[in-house]
């Protein structure tokens, strides 16, 4: 699979997580869901981290929008801290906020500067490797 495609998918699913949280009452369903919400970022954000951009680290044109990715990265992980740990729903919105903007970012301003560069059967070999990579992961966690 497309290694930008396979991205898309993970977004979508944490999007889902969001609005799912976003939606309940219950809060033994919205702890649950805060789990897995983290824990699949968590996952997406390690293979981002460790094999994606990466990728492109020689890349000066794209130096600048991974340093934003990277910081939104480190800004995830400590609002993920604090939302763990806390109930107040505008902190969650705030983290949920800033979640969507960078899968904006990812979407709108990266993914078509790797289009332009890659070829489909390049980012074929490079979605195989973030699929084994996330799958080792979720084994792990």
């Amino acid at each position: 699979m497309d290694a930008l495609d396979y991205l898309k998918i993970d977004h979508n699913r944490v999007k889902n997580l969001l609005r799912s949280y976003s939606g309940m009452q219950d809060q033994l369903k919205k702890k649950q869901t805060l789990k897995e919400l983290l824990a699949e970022l968590s996952n997406h954000t390690e293979i981002e981290e460790t094999l994606f951009y990466p990728h492109f680290d020689d890349r000066v044109e794209m130096k600048a929008i991974l340093e934003h990715l990277h910081q939104d990265h480190a800004d995830f992980e400590v609002l993920a801290g604090k939302v763990q740990f806390n109930t107040d729903d505008s902190l969650f919105d705030e983290f949920a906020s800033e979640i969507e903007r960078h899968v904006l970012r990812e979407e709108m301003e990266l993914f078509p500067l790797i289009r332009r560069m890659m070829k489909r059967s390049e980012r074929e070999v490079l979605g195989r490797h973030l699929q084994c990579q996330k799958t080792g992961n979720l084994r792990t966690a």
